[in-house]
């Protein structure tokens, strides 16, 4: 079916006023005007797909995204196309991607090369999930050009699973299907080759407790846009999943608001009256609703943004479109159905439908931005500096908590003395490792610089480098994945960070002010291992300076909400010490709360057998948790 798209109320109103006489006439017949083809790359292997997309533009403003229509190749052999723009590289050369509607035609070059592939990576590379949850797998592969491509769903990959009482794959797109709580690796075969390092599947036997919905941005919407929600479903054992592409989305008024697409639902949902309504999601017989409003603000502007007017070759950003209302309201349409991008020289730059540039080549280029028949015009120079150094930040040394992600960033500096954001640009790539360029295993960077700590074993923090490199040139920054489980409350309000060891305190903390350490037996704490012992004032000082997750709002906990961490993780008076053996946390020493006891002494937590009425003097050493007021997962 063919979905168009129409201006404001305020302008359709106006239209049908100017276009009403005594003639009554017919309104003109709406028309194609012309077709643009974007793509994220116009030169790829042999083997690599990538998918164009063709958008239709019409007389009376409208736009439509290319379903149905005619794509061809100039020469086959090089590379084929199908009715859904999708290409694949055959032979080394170059040949013209053709698309055709109603007699309008559009065409890019596209050039194949003889870049091989040489290794294989799965993203994440740990996974873990309720049994009956689908569980997501990419995988890109490193050619001998130095960039990573997407093969997740390449026609020639398979995907594999080791143990299909666990999951399998029904299709070879990524997806696996969990059936029973266990364990499986995930591994792939593509042209030869397999993964570095399977990834790790665990199936777990746990109970969906409660499914909540979050606007992605805001629960306010203006008339004729969309906007998205997500779902996050919540287990017996504290767990958060995203759910949002396998929630059933519903509106209680669909003239106000309704789904995108009846058939994909993916929590998108298109304003269509004034208004107030509700929308829901149900997943596994769990629903959430959520309030939504749908506005008419009074149009004045688009303006189009970019963090520089110029970019080297091989760069990718991102523009960033935000259209403005009476009012002082604003909202973000870089990636909205109604608008679109479009590069005037696709030799220069590409631009894809979210707003994504990618250099090609020198030169001068603009990328327009449509939006209810408004056009904007950002100009692009894309030039050949040389990149001389490459900036990771974080660049401190900083933590990520276990099963927890933290996103880096990339900037490149040139020797024209221009810097440039690197993050997003395909020719990047990122890399863990040990002091001596050895690969770091128990964790994982992802194509587009985010850090994931996987659950281990191990009780102590591991330390390696995170390193990215472009065309020869590398950055680096130190880091720290903490073994220590973040826990939270009965409510999931709160986090608590466990006690540090000395080494922690040395290298990767601002705070170093400690004068005692306690050795644990292995019964309480990992055996051998010394964890600082402070102070009320150095505790509190811990906990102020505390930079974990990304956060830096921590502070002591109070006495209640640390002994209801023992309620929860341990509750017993046996010896079993389920804080250290199940959550990892050393619990040899008591530790300090922020709430007063008599005689000028503090309150303490014993996480060992829930013990009450400890205090002491503050000039007393003794363990540390920070907690901050956010769920950090």
């Amino acid at each position: 079916m063919t979905t168009k798209f129409f201006l404001f109320s305020l302008l359709l109103l106006l239209t049908t006023l100017v276009g009403c006489s005594d003639h009554d006439d017919a309104p003109p017949p709406v028309t194609m005007l012309s077709i643009q083809l974007t793509i994220d790359t116009n030169e790829f292997p042999i083997g690599i797909e990538h998918t164009a997309t063709a958008i239709g533009n019409f007389s009376d403003g409208s736009t439509q995204q290319g379903n149905g229509y005619i794509w061809s190749s100039d020469n086959p052999e090089i590379a084929e196309v199908d009715s859904s723009g999708n290409i694949q590289g055959l032979s080394t050369g170059s040949t013209n991607i053709k698309v055709e509607n109603q007699g309008i035609k559009s065409s890019l070059l596209i050039t194949i090369t003889d870049a091989v592939a040489q290794s294989i990576e799965i993203f994440p590379g740990f996974v873990s999930v309720p049994a009956g949850v689908e569980a997501d797998f990419q995988a890109r592969a490193l050619y001998s050009d130095g960039i990573y491509y997407d093969i997740t769903n390449n026609k020639d990959i398979n995907w594999q699973s080791s143990n299909e009482f666990a999951a399998t794959f029904n299709e070879n797109n990524g997806v696996a299907s969990t059936h029973n709580p266990d364990l499986s690796d995930i591994d792939v075969s593509f042209q030869g080759l397999n993964a570095r390092t399977p990834a790790k599947l665990t199936v777990r036997d746990i109970v969906l407790t409660e499914l909540i919905i979050t606007p992605v941005t805001t629960n306010t919407v203006p008339l004729g846009q969309n906007i998205r929600f997500k779902t996050t479903a919540y287990y017996s054992d504290n767990s958060a999943i995203d759910v949002t592409i396998n929630s059933y989305w519903q509106s209680n008024d669909n003239s106000i608001i309704s789904p995108d697409s009846p058939t994909q639902q993916h929590g998108l949902f298109n304003a269509n009256g004034i208004g107030n309504a509700e929308i829901s999601a149900t997943y596994n017989g769990i629903g959430a609703t959520s309030p939504v409003e749908v506005i008419n603000p009074e149009f004045e502007k688009v303006v189009v943004s970019s963090a520089e007017n110029s970019y080297p070759v091989g760069v990718s950003t991102f523009l960033h479109a935000t259209a403005f209302f009476v009012g002082g309201l604003s909202y973000d349409i870089s990636n909205q159905k109604n608008a679109y991008w479009q590069s005037s020289n696709l030799d220069i730059a590409t631009v894809a439908l979210n707003g994504k540039v990618t250099m090609i080549s020198p030169g001068f280029v603009d990328i327009n931005f449509t939006f209810n028949d408004i056009t904007e015009t950002k100009t692009i120079e894309v030039t050949t500096p040389v990149l001389t150094r490459i900036y990771i930040a974080p660049q401190s040394q900083y933590f990520v908590g276990e099963d927890h992600k933290r996103q880096l960033s990339a900037t490149g500096f040139y020797d024209n003395g221009t810097s440039r954001e690197l993050s997003s640009s395909k020719g990047l790539q990122w890399s863990l490792l040990l002091d001596h360029e050895e690969e770091f295993t128990e964790g994982q960077i992802s194509a587009d610089g985010i850090v994931h700590n996987y659950p281990t074993e191990k009780s102590i923090s591991s330390y390696f480098h995170t390193k990215a490199t472009m065309d020869g040139i590398e950055g680096t920054s130190t880091a720290s994945f903490g073994a220590t489980k973040v826990l939270t409350n009965e409510d999931n309000t709160l986090s608590f960070i466990g006690p540090f060891t000395d080494i922690d305190a040395d290298y990767f903390l601002v705070f170093h002010q400690y004068d005692l350490v306690h050795a644990e037996n292995g019964t309480t704490g990992p055996e051998s291992s010394t964890f600082i012992m402070l102070t009320l004032q150095q505790a509190t000082n811990l906990c102020d300076t505390l930079r974990y997750d990304g956060f830096d709002d921590y502070r002591l906990p109070t006495y209640e909400e640390l002994q209801a961490v023992w309620h929860k993780y341990d509750d017993s008076n046996d010896e079993s010490y389920d804080l250290f053996n199940n959550q990892k946390w050393a619990v040899g020493q008591s530790f300090w709360t922020i709430d007063y006891a008599e005689m000028g002494f503090h309150k303490l937590v014993n996480l060992t057998s829930g013990q009450t009425q400890l205090s002491a003097a503050p000039t007393t050493a003794h363990y540390a948790s920070c907690v901050r007021d956010k769920p950090v997962k």
